[in-house]
C-alpha cells in the first residue's frame, strides 16, 4: 500500500492510505531527471482544495517497501469536469531536484574545481537563494573526472541547468537525492536504478 502526504506551512494531510483515496497516480523515478508524481482527486478528498502550485511538498510512502518513493512539490493543477458532471482534479508534482529550477548561478570564469568543489559551489549558491526548506547538503560523491580536474566557468543558468551541463554532460555519473532527518542530500554517483511506481 501506498500513504500519500501532502503538506503546507508545516500541517500534513493524508490524501491517499487507509481512510483517504485518490482515482489514480503514478510515480516515474528516472536517471538524470526530475522526477515525476501524477495523480487525481475528487472532491471527497481531504486535500482537494489544499493543492498550492510550488507551495504544497509531496510524498509518497510504499508501506510495503518501507521507504518513500516521491518526495517533492505540487507543480501544476487542473480542475475538470467530466460529461456526468463529476468534479475532479488533475495534478502533476515534481520532486525535490525542481527546486534547483529555483535559483541562478553567478557568473564565474573558467577556472580549475574538483568535481565535489564544484557541485559545492553550486549548492552553496542555490542555498543562498532560496528558501531554507530547498536548501541541499552535499552527499556521497563517488564520481571523479580521471584527473578531478575540471577547467569550466560557470552561467546565469539556473542551477539544474548548470549541475547537468557542467558535470553529468561532461563526465557523466547520476545525481540523486535523499532525506535524512529532514535534510535534503545530493549525493552524485557512479550508477543508479531506474524505477517506475503505480499506486494500487
Amino acid at each position: 500500500m501506498y500513504i500519500v502526504t501532502i503538506k503546507n506551512n508545516g500541517i500534513p494531510t493524508e490524501i491517499h492510505g487507509e481512510k483517504q483515496k485518490l482515482s489514480s497516480g503514478s510515480v516515474v523515478q528516472a536517471i538524470n531527471a526530475i522526477d515525476s508524481f501524477s495523480f487525481s482527486m475528487l472532491p471527497s478528498n481531504a486535500g482537494f482544495n489544499r493543492l498550492f502550485e510550488k507551495r504544497t511538498l509531496v510524498s509518497v510512502f510504499n508501506t510495503n517497501k518501507n521507504r518513500y518513493e516521491f518526495y517533492g512539490r505540487v507543480l501544476y493543477t487542473n480542475p475538470s469536469m467530466s460529461e456526468s458532471g463529476l468534479l475532479k482534479t488533475e495534478s502533476v508534482c515534481e520532486s525535490y531536484l525542481g527546486f534547483l529550477c529555483d535559483s541562478e548561478q553567478e557568473y564565474v570564469e573558467e577556472q580549475n574545481w574538483t568535481v565535489k568543489g564544484l557541485l559545492q559551489h553550486i549548492v552553496d549558491c542555490h542555498n543562498s537563494q532560496v528558501e531554507e526548506y530547498k536548501h541541499f547538503a552535499i552527499g556521497e560523491v563517488t564520481i571523479a573526472d580521471p584527473n578531478d580536474n575540471l577547467f569550466v566557468g560557470i552561467q546565469r543558468k539556473n542551477s539544474w541547468e548548470t549541475i547537468k551541463e557542467k558535470l553529468i554532460n561532461k563526465i557523466g555519473g547520476e545525481l540523486r537525492f535523499r532525506v535524512v532527518d529532514d535534510v535534503i542530500y545530493l549525493d552524485y554517483l557512479v550508477a543508479f536504478d531506474f524505477l517506475e511506481h503505480f499506486l494500487k
